[in-house]
Parts: structure tokens; C-alpha cells; sequence
């Protein structure tokens, strides 16, 4: 749900971009995509893919924590 509130909103022409490429095998006669309306397509549609969801520093101290005392355990120092 986080990643989901992160991505940010698409620019109106992206949003027609992109409908333009779904809606195009629904016409008669499609319209010929431009590699840059592609690229903005499939850029939006991979950004969750992408994209990592950004560490809190709760998460970054406490997998140093686990890696100071593994090294410890492993060194003698904690037994």
C-alpha cells in the first residue's frame, strides 16, 4: 500500500500516452506509436517493479545491529 502512495501521479499527456497504446488494438486502424509514448507507458507500468521501497532508519540501524553481533558471536567476544 506504501509503494503505492510513493509512486508519483502521471502528468496528463502520460495518462493519454498510455491510454493511447491499451486502446489502440481496439481501433480499426491503430495510430503508430512513438517510441517516446512507449517508453512513457512502460516506464509507468514498471515503476513499482523498479523501484525499492525506500528503508526507514529503524530498518537500516537495526540490520547493522544483527551484523555487529554476528561478528561478535563469530570473533568470541559474546558468548
Amino acid at each position: 500500500m506504501a509503494r503505492r502512495e510513493e509512486r508519483q501521479k502521471p502528468k496528463n499527456n502520460e495518462i493519454v500516452n498510455c491510454q493511447t497504446w491499451h486502446n489502440a488494438a481496439r481501433r480499426e486502424k491503430p495510430k503508430k506509436q512513438k517510441n517516446k509514448e512507449i517508453a512513457d507507458c512502460q516506464t509507468w507500468h514498471n515503476v513499482d517493479r523498479r523501484e525499492e521501497p525506500k528503508k526507514t532508519e529503524e530498518q537500516r540501524n537495526s540490520r547493522l545491529v544483527r551484523q555487529d553481533v554476528s561478528r561478535d558471536l563469530k570473533e568470541g567476544r559474546i558468548r
